[in-house]
C-alpha cells in the first residue's frame, strides 16, 4: 500500500551568482549560476509490518543519510539587444535565453527505489524573441523551446505494470504578441 511519510531532517546549502554586463550600448548580457547541495541528514528506517494475515514485511530503509534530492547545478544565460531603427521613435529589440539544469541520480537501496525513475538527465531550454516598439505599441515574434528539446522533466510509474508517464517540455512553439499601452 502507498504511504506518506516525513523524510526527516534535510539540509540545502548552496551559492548563487549573477552578473550583468553591458559591453556596448543596447546590448545586455546576463549570467546566473547556482549550486545547491541538498541532502538528507538522517537515515530513516520503516519498522517491520505485520499484515492481518500474519505475514511479515521486514523493515526497510526509507531514505539514507547523504541522499541528494535536488539537481545541483542551474545555469541561465541571456542576451538582450535594443536599438532605434531610425524611423522616428521605433525601437527594435531581441532576446535569447538558455536555461540549464543538471541531472540527478537517486541512489538504489531505499524502499520504493525504481531504476526506471532513478535518473533524470540534464535539461536544456532555449527561447528567443524579436520585436519592435513604438508609441505604446509592442509587436514581437517569439519561439519557445527553440531547439525542440524533449528533455525529461520528470517520470512517474503508474500502477503495478510499471507504465511510465514522461513529462517533457512543450514542443517548439512559435507565436506573435501584440500589445498597446494607453
Amino acid at each position: 500500500n502507498p504511504f506518506i511519510d516525513n523524510l526527516g531532517k534535510s539540509r540545502a546549502r548552496g551559492i548563487e551568482a549573477k552578473i550583468t554586463l553591458t559591453p556596448v550600448a543596447g546590448l545586455t548580457l546576463d549570467a546566473n549560476l547556482s549550486y545547491t547541495r541538498a541532502t538528507v541528514q538522517q537515515t530513516l528506517i520503516r519498522p517491520e509490518i505485520i499484515n492481518d494475515d500474519g505475514s511479515v514485511i521486514p523493515p526497510g530503509t526509507i531514505v539514507t543519510k547523504g541522499d541528494r534530492f535536488a539537481p545541483p547545478w542551474i545555469v541561465s544565460l541571456a542576451a538582450d539587444y535594443e536599438s532605434e531603427l531610425g524611423m522616428g521613435d521605433v525601437v527594435g529589440y531581441g532576446h535569447v535565453q538558455w536555461d540549464y539544469r543538471s541531472g540527478l541520480t537517486l541512489p538504489a537501496g531505499n524502499l520504493g527505489f525504481n531504476p526506471l525513475l532513478a535518473r533524470l538527465d540534464d535539461q536544456n531550454f532555449v527561447s528567443a524573441r524579436l520585436g519592435v516598439r513604438t508609441r505604446g505599441m509592442d509587436i514581437s515574434l517569439f519561439v519557445n523551446n527553440l531547439l525542440n528539446s524533449q528533455d525529461e522533466l520528470g517520470r512517474l510509474a503508474l500502477g503495478a505494470g510499471e507504465r511510465l508517464l514522461r513529462q517533457t517540455y512543450r514542443p517548439r512553439t512559435w507565436g506573435v504578441t501584440a500589445s498597446y499601452r494607453f
